[in-house]
């Protein structure tokens, strides 16, 4: 999976049955192969997942729930001087500005080919004059998701 910097355009190279994401390096249809052997062309899903992030509504959400939204609500609300629609960039505090610079970014998702490169420019879509820097720890990549510790460590799945 990957995150398309160009949502519209993507879906449409991908109808279309040419080659998808030129930004991605992502050359040909993605297909898997099963542990009984079933091959499974992923298609545009490759993308189209993770874009439920950036568009909620393609899933029945508000548009407003987005994530770059939910990240400027929340740096908004930190500080308690504004709440979102309401924000205009000349009122925040340096608290705000701080945390606009700082973004962290954590979890195995973010990890997606070209997540953090569209939250950023989705995030500066909003809050226009904002400089903002979203940093992804590098003990991100070298630690297994919890869960997946979890799972692997059951009976059921150990040879």
């Amino acid at each position: 999976c990957y995150v398309a910097q160009d949502y519209e355009k993507e879906l449409l190279q991908s109808e279309k049955g040419k080659p998808i994401s030129t930004d991605q390096i992502v050359e040909e249809e993605p297909i898997f192969e099963l542990t009984d052997g079933t091959a499974i062309h992923i298609h545009n899903a490759s993308f189209r997942a993770p874009e439920i992030f950036f568009k909620p509504h393609l899933v029945g959400y508000g548009e407003d729930e987005n994530l770059a939204r939910l990240v400027i609500d929340t740096i908004s609300d930190a500080a308690g001087l504004f709440s979102g629609a309401n924000s205009k960039p000349d009122r925040w505090g340096m608290q705000q500005i701080w945390m606009f610079r700082n973004i962290v970014l954590s979890g195995s998702t973010t990890n997606l080919p070209g997540f953090r490169k569209r939250l950023q420019k989705e995030i500066a879509d909003l809050i226009t004059p904002m400089n903002t820097n979203l940093g992804l720890p590098t003990i991100n990549n070298s630690l297994p998701n919890p869960g997946d510790s979890i799972i692997s460590g059951l009976k059921r799945y150990c040879s």
